[in-house]
């Protein structure tokens, strides 16, 4: 479970980036 949290934050906050850019 955590480790699935972990990936989909990670996975979360690249999209936010990209979103941003």
């Amino acid at each position: 479970m955590n480790e699935n949290f972990m990936g989909i934050s990670m996975f979360l906050k690249y999209y936010l980036l990209c979103n941003n850019y």
